[in-house]
C-alpha cells in the first residue's frame, strides 16, 4: 500500500520546494510524477483545496495517450506539456550481438 503522508512540512523546507524534491526524485529514478487538486464541486467555506503530489509506477502508456489528449484539448485554456528525453528506456530488455 502507498505510503500516504498528509503531516506537517518540515520546517526547513516549503511545500513547493517538497514538491520539487519529489519531482527531482522522480525524474532521476524514471519515475512517474503526478500534482493534481482536488476537485470541489460545491466548496464550502471552511473547506481548503487539498493538492496531492505523487510517485510511483502510476500512468500506462493508454493512460498517458489520454491524459495528452486532454491536455491537448485545453490548450486554449492554459494547459501545457513539456517533453523530453532521457537517454534509454530503462525497461527495454538488452539484447546481445546475436539479436537475442
Amino acid at each position: 500500500m502507498a505510503k500516504i503522508d498528509k503531516g506537517p512540512i518540515s520546517s526547513s523546507k516549503s511545500q513547493k520546494e517538497e514538491v520539487a524534491a519529489l519531482l527531482f526524485a522522480a525524474i532521476d529514478n524514471r519515475r512517474d510524477f503526478v500534482f493534481a487538486w482536488e476537485r470541489i464541486e460545491e466548496p464550502l467555506e471552511e473547506t481548503k483545496p487539498t493538492a496531492f503530489a505523487i510517485t510511483g509506477d502510476l500512468v500506462t502508456p493508454c493512460r498517458l495517450r489520454g491524459i495528452l489528449g486532454r491536455a491537448t484539448a485545453y490548450e486554449d485554456d492554459g494547459a501545457r506539456i513539456v517533453t523530453f528525453q532521457t537517454g534509454k528506456d530503462p525497461y527495454t530488455k538488452k539484447r546481445n550481438r546475436s539479436g537475442n
